[in-house]
């Protein structure tokens, strides 16, 4: 039964009352987290077709898709090789020292060079290094009779001494140069006199060729001097 003081109410659109407003919602943030994937498997749990209508599929695709995309791809890093190991480094070698030559090789050598091993004997050098060599005096030959070679080495050392000779320090093997040509007769003259005593000395106690080769050459050696000296 209607109040008689209460007319009835009605209300045109214009008239209604007052709708309270709504408040504008900030656009949920979008943060990474398993939320989504949450309510996507209740709804899927709570789905008349067990999960497996069309809508789900597709949620749960869009699903792993985004969470796919969160997900920072790690890419393979290549191999750090190990620096290689520095090489031992090889202490430069000491440069050896070169010994002159001896007297004995010089002198073998310059036997078997015909252009040296003239005259029966002679000064020899290899660079700077000066040697008194023996060589073949007709009708000897070197080596065979050794009182004889004694001699001849003997005066061959004799100009070795004297200074009078000197070696190309840059040459090879090669004769020594005379210093002084005009002291070179006289210098001849003591050495072979010198020679003659020795062969003089040598021969009675020789035999055979030696003894009668070493009197020959004696008797070369005095008539050289006779005639020079």
């Amino acid at each position: 039964m209607r109040h008689a003081l209460a007319p009835d109410r009605k209300y045109s659109s214009a008239g209604a009352p007052p709708q309270p407003k709504r408040r504008a919602s900030a656009p949920p943030a979008a943060v990474f987290s398993n939320q989504s994937a949450l309510e996507a498997i209740q709804r899927k749990s709570d789905c008349a077709y067990g999960g497996e209508c069309a809508d789900c599929k597709k949620e749960t695709e869009s699903f792993y898709g985004d969470l796919d995309e969160g997900i920072e791809k790690q890419t393979p890093g290549k191999e750090e090789k190990p620096a290689d190991k520095p090489k031992d480094e090889k202490k430069p070698e000491k440069p050896k020292e070169t010994k002159a030559p001896s007297c004995t090789d010089i002198c073998d050598r310059a036997y078997q060079d015909d252009t040296l091993n003239s005259g029966g004997g002679g000064v020899v050098c290899d660079g700077a290094t000066k040697c008194a060599c023996v060589f073949d005096v007709p009708p000897l030959t070197r080596g065979q009779c050794p009182d004889f070679d004694k001699v001849v080495l003997n005066h061959e050392q004799k100009h070795v001494t004297e200074n009078n000779s000197e070696c190309d320090p840059k040459g090879g093997l090669h004769r020594a140069k005379v210093k002084d040509e005009s002291k070179l007769v006289d210098a001849e003259c003591r050495h072979r006199k010198a020679s003659i005593k020795e062969l003089d000395e040598a021969i009675p106690k020789q035999k055979g060729d030696c003894k009668t080769g070493m009197k020959s050459v004696r008797d070369l050696l005095k008539t050289w001097v006779d005639a020079n000296c």
